[in-house]
């Protein structure tokens, strides 16, 4: 879970981690509405980066029926693995016909408890047997042109 603070880049863009969005993130204090915290992006080894993915398909042969679901993907796993199913994280899937109306109306929940997590909720580390504040960034956002429109 510490690929992300382990990280060093070479000046390629061989991870999410190479580009600005990410550079200018981790020099930046956390700003949750108008408020900013004491605290940016990412200081911790503990923060987690986030990624989620969208992509409407047909389950059945009519094609009438669309399913969406909502993947989120944890970057502080190396590349090799994060992608894998047992690592990715499904927060939901949005039934419809065809093409979704009202996308951001599903993702609502999810956006409250994104900014919960970019705010820090109380955990308890293993490892070092000591509670501490678990702050979450979602950083990407990915699927193709009818999820991202």
């Amino acid at each position: 879970m510490a690929y992300h603070h382990e990280y060093t880049s070479n000046g390629n863009y061989r991870d999410v981690f190479d580009g600005k969005i990410y550079e200018v993130l981790h020099n930046a204090k956390v700003k949750v509405g108008d408020v900013k915290q004491d605290y940016t992006y990412f200081d911790l080894v503990t923060n987690i980066a986030h990624g989620l993915a969208s992509d409407g398909f047909a389950p059945f042969k009519s094609q009438k029926q669309t399913c969406w679901p909502l993947l989120i993907i944890n970057y502080n796993l190396p590349p090799k693995i994060c992608f894998h199913f047992e690592n990715l994280i499904c927060v939901g899937v949005i039934p419809g016909l065809r093409k979704l109306k009202n996308f951001d109306s599903f993702l609502w929940p999810l956006v409250v408890e994104l900014l919960e997590l970019s705010l820090g909720v109380k955990s308890y580390h293993g490892v070092e047997e000591k509670f501490f504040q678990l702050r979450a960034y979602l950083i990407l956002c990915t699927g193709d042109m009818p999820a991202m429109q």
